[in-house]
């Protein structure tokens, strides 16, 4: 981390995340090397992190252990189907969330694994379900996306999600 501050790095990404605890030791070493850092973590089926907590829980864990120090929160590596219920649960972490990066694909990360190619699901769908995000969490200004996303899925998230905000 001190040598992406001294390359002149503005902040460090942290993707996908399973563990609170390597969450919050990655964001000690961000603030250690006084470098920001953004966290992204990512969920399982059941909408909880592979090891169990709920997105709400892993934010206000690392916020607690590291004084807020995270710029903010994002989840990647899932598809809207896994996360979106995830999010709805209520809490004062939500406001922390900004970023989504989702996968191309509904199917499970087991799944896609043994397929032996990026499976690009429904650039169209995920699009209209970044949309429906946007809507439902004005707080989310960084979109993106991670495995088997592609220009058709970028240019469908960017349309629905700048329609939303021009209605808003």
């Amino acid at each position: 981390m001190a040598t992406a501050k001294s390359a002149g790095a503005d902040f460090i990404s942290a993707l996908t995340f399973n563990h609170i605890e390597e969450a919050i030791g990655i964001t000690r070493a961000a603030s250690a090397a006084e470098i920001p850092i953004i966290m992204s973590f990512s969920l399982g089926r059941e909408a909880v992190l592979k090891t169990g907590p709920t997105i709400g829980d892993a934010i206000e864990a690392v916020e607690v252990a590291t004084d807020r120090a995270p710029l903010f929160y994002m989840i990647n590596c899932n598809h809207p189907i896994d996360f979106a219920p995830a999010i709805a649960a209520p809490g004062r972490w939500i406001d922390r969330l900004k970023g989504v990066r989702p996968n191309a694909s509904s199917l499970d990360h087991g799944i896609l694994c043994k397929l032996g190619h990026l499976e690009e699901g429904d650039p169209i769908e995920l699009g209209q379900q970044m949309g429906d995000l946007a809507r439902r969490f004005p707080q989310l200004n960084v979109f993106g996306g991670c495995c088997g996303t592609d220009r058709p899925h970028m240019e469908q998230i960017a349309k629905n999600v700048l329609n939303v905000r021009a209605h808003a």
